[in-house]
């Protein structure tokens, strides 16, 4: 399987390329204890359809199945009840320049996944234990560009960026480590929206390994479809060091019941991997 098969699978496919590790760790907004960490969570955006959402004056109400209602997950796994909104994950990196996947957009004006089809939406998280069924008009935001798009499968390079139509307001564009080293071991954490559902925080997981030549590193934090484009931050620095664009294993799985739960990945085979920026830096500055 090439790389654009093994990406675009990502983007239209739920069943393939996630995994739980060591114990499913994700948790909500509400939840993190870290205020840095909640802070930064506030520059994590998705990238919605813009038909999964219904202008209803001051906000906009979500258009869009469950976990439970469309791909069959049991009703007490966790999360099952949330909404799949998201089609992926991505940060704000500059006032008004968002870091993705190139994966998740097609260049083909007719496509359904043109950027013209899409919102960048902030805050579709959860501030308390309570379902989210709208965003307010404020947090969405038009794409005007897709200046960088680089998905090839001899560099294995699956970057993107974008371009909104007006400034972001009231969040910090978040800081990118150029000059990381990548070294084995380094602690790690991911915020994104596994499967479409709200924001979702993972942060037990380390570098496992590293392949300059492919522009990669592997992980094992809990990632799933739709994590695609998530910024991936060293845990000590709180800087972005890479984008999720790969994995293996499978999103969901029967366990037994005649419903789906979380995939948990095998241990020694599946991985989470994350595209290398520094290799990117020439090309990245200057678009910031």
């Amino acid at each position: 399987m090439n790389l654009l098969t093994l990406s675009l699978s990502v983007l239209f496919s739920t069943s393939v390329l996630a995994s739980i590790f060591n114990g499913d760790d994700r948790i909500d907004f509400y939840q993190i204890k870290d205020e840095s960490i909640k802070n930064i969570s506030k520059s994590i955006p998705s990238l919605v359809p813009k038909y999964k959402l219904v202008r209803e004056g001051d906000f906009y109400r979500i258009k869009s199945p469950t976990l439970h209602s469309n791909l069959g997950f049991c009703e007490d796994a966790p999360f099952a009840k949330e909404y799949q909104l998201a089609n992926c994950s991505a940060s704000l990196v500059g006032e008004n320049t968002i870091l993705t996947a190139a994966h998740c957009l097609d260049k083909g004006e007719s496509s359904d996944y043109h950027l013209s089809k899409y919102y960048i939406v902030f805050d579709y998280k959860k501030i308390e234990d309570s379902p989210i069924n709208k965003i307010k008009a404020s947090d969405v935001y038009e794409i005007e560009s897709m200046p960088y798009y680089n998905f090839e499968w001899d560099t294995m390079h699956d970057i993107a960026i974008l371009k909104l139509k007006k400034k972001v307001v009231n969040r910090t564009p978040i800081k990118i480590d150029f000059d990381h080293k990548y070294d084995v071991g380094t602690k790690l954490f991911i915020l994104g929206y596994p499967l479409g559902i709200a924001q979702k925080l993972t942060d037990d997981g380390d570098i496992v390994k590293r392949n300059f030549n492919k522009n990669s590193f592997r992980h094992h934090l809990d990632t799933f479809s739709v994590n695609s484009g998530s910024a991936v931050f060293d845990a000590e620095s709180k800087k972005i060091i890479g984008v999720h664009v790969r994995g293996t294993g499978y999103n969901l799985k029967e366990y037994g019941r005649s419903c789906y739960e979380w995939q948990i990945g095998i241990p020694f085979k599946d991985f989470g991997e994350a595209n290398i920026l520094s290799t990117l830096k020439d090309d990245l500055k200057p678009l910031l």
